[in-house]
């Protein structure tokens, strides 16, 4: 367990962004590390597990444990009218054992009867309201009652963890009139609603109950882990739930290594630059001179590469291909990833990206298309029929990689690594773009060259764990 007197980069990222309090929760104490010296304590022995990035947190037994912070100004919404409250959250059960209401627990907030504030709710699997484990964060009149606020509703698995982000912002506009509620998923606004409907407005006060995490009121108790808690007098912008999210996991994806060649031969050497661990996907994209046979993939822990895509160009100029491998035995910065050509060839170009949340089990492929052309408009479609998807655009060119290239931002893409052999002579350039979807549809990969030249297109539809929003 990491010393409580210790502050990790996640620890320095949150307190320079000045809340007035944040617990750990590394199940040493319940200790304040913002300067307000909100030291709250632990009801129970709940026990530590660890959070995605190895730092500890508390895991609660859904019957007596919590943890609790005593009552002040500063961590009630009145304090400025701005309020968010950030946590990380894992479920260890998908059905409550100690719920209320409707088939729900209120696993932090600040609250008791008459002195109502504001709440983070997660619903059991089966509820009265058709809410399969809808997590949510309310605010509240202090007479208690109704409230009003946001959620998020997927499916979710036990021992997932997510981060969670809840805003309350009582300024005054015309859209919100009263103000408003925000929610955030793992780095992404999921939801906002106005603090004032048909037949409710909320008025935020400043009452008197402690501050509880695992619970809210002792009505019902959270069975699951709870870490890194914040509370923020002002409302955390976008960017900056974006880089507590990342600082924490794992971004979604990152560029593992490139490699090209115009010598002649029939192997191209990825190094890989940094450690890849079990569990994550490799995607590859290989350009080349033209070849009848299409090449493979293998690297030097000996995982297993799947050639997902491949196809010449029109007039046989190119050859490109689609590999991907779920990483089983990790990599470390002095691996490399080589691709091996069925014959000898002059200009070869790779670049290996990792991915998290695909899946490269039995029926991983949802969808997949290339098409080639000589214009300015290289443009690929797929029809998606899996709900959760990471979309991949791939365009190989015919050219040099200093040409200009227009990226499809209408579209949503986000741009992956760009390599190009620019040698003068024989030149060709690896483009490529990505976005994660949310349904099922037809998706087209659209960029603009900046001149005309040979190209050849793919775009692969690859199914997810989660569908993780860009």
């Amino acid at each position: 367990m990491e010393s409580s007197d210790t502050l990790t980069d996640y620890d320095e990222t949150v307190l320079a962004d000045n809340p007035v309090a944040y617990f750990r929760l590394d199940g040493n104490n319940v200790k304040d590390l913002s300067p307000r010296n909100h030291d709250g304590r632990y009801v129970g022995a709940p026990t530590t597990t660890k959070l995605p990035n190895g730092e500890a947190a508390t895991v609660f037994d859904g019957s007596s444990q919590y943890a609790q912070v005593s009552d002040a100004n500063d961590i009630s919404i009145t304090a400025t009218g701005k309020l968010t409250l950030e946590a990380w959250m894992r479920p260890d059960v998908l059905e409550f054992p100690n719920d209320e209401g409707s088939g729900y627990v209120h696993w932090m907030g600040k609250g008791g009867v008459g002195q109502q504030e504001y709440a983070s709710r997660m619903y059991s699997r089966t509820n009265d309201e058709g809410r399969p484990n809808r997590i949510s964060g309310y605010a509240f009149n202090l007479s208690g009652g109704e409230g009003i606020g946001s959620y998020f509703q997927d499916p979710v698995a036990a021992g997932e963890w997510i981060h969670y982000v809840l805003v309350i912002n009582t300024a005054r506009s015309p859209r919100y009139p009263r103000g408003y509620t925000k929610i955030y998923k793992n780095g992404s606004q999921r939801d906002q609603d106005s603090l004032q409907s048909e037949s409710l407005s909320i008025v935020p006060g400043n009452g008197t109950a402690p501050f509880r995490i695992g619970t809210r009121d002792l009505r019902s108790l959270f069975k699951g882990a709870i870490g890194k808690v914040a509370i923020y007098g002002h409302e955390l912008s976008g960017l900056d739930v974006l880089e507590h999210y990342q600082k924490l996991v794992r971004p979604l994806v990152g560029n593992v290594g490139h490699a090209s060649s115009q010598a002649a031969g029939t192997a191209l050497v990825i190094p890989v630059d940094r450690a890849i661990p079990a569990g994550r996907t490799l995607i590859t994209r290989v350009l080349h001179n033209y070849t009848s046979g299409a090449p493979t993939m293998s690297d030097s822990k000996g995982n297993t590469y799947t050639r997902d895509r491949t196809a010449s160009s029109a007039g046989n100029i190119m050859r490109a291909s689609f590999f991907s491998s779920r990483i089983t035995t990790a990599l470390q910065p002095d691996d490399a990833v080589t691709v091996t050509l069925p014959s000898s060839v002059t200009t070869k170009l790779a670049v290996a990206d990792e991915f998290a949340d695909v899946l490269t089990n039995a029926g991983y492929l949802d969808a997949h298309n290339g098409r080639s052309g000589n214009s300015t408009t290289p443009s690929v479609s797929v029809t998606t029929t899996n709900a959760k998807d990471v979309l991949i655009g791939f365009v190989g060119v015919n050219g040099p990689a200093d040409e200009v290239y227009s990226e499809d931002a209408l579209n949503q893409w986000t741009t992956l690594t760009r390599i190009g052999s620019d040698s003068g002579v024989g030149d060709k350039t690896i483009h490529g773009a990505y976005r994660s979807v949310h349904s099922t549809g037809e998706y087209r990969y659209s960029p603009t060259l900046g001149a005309r030249a040979n190209w050849i297109g793919f775009m692969v539809a690859y199914k997810a764990n989660t569908a993780p929003t860009i």
